[in-house]
């Protein structure tokens, strides 16, 4: 419940980060299996 609350106080910036790491990663994938 501690971790609901936590994220529940700025949901957006996790958001953000989460998002960003995602499309990092997908990005470097990508970039390996065209390379």
């Amino acid at each position: 419940m501690d971790r609901g609350t936590r994220y529940r106080s700025n949901p957006d910036v996790i958001d953000m980060i989460g998002i960003g790491m995602v499309l990092l990663t997908l990005a470097l994938w990508l970039s390996f299996i065209f390379i």
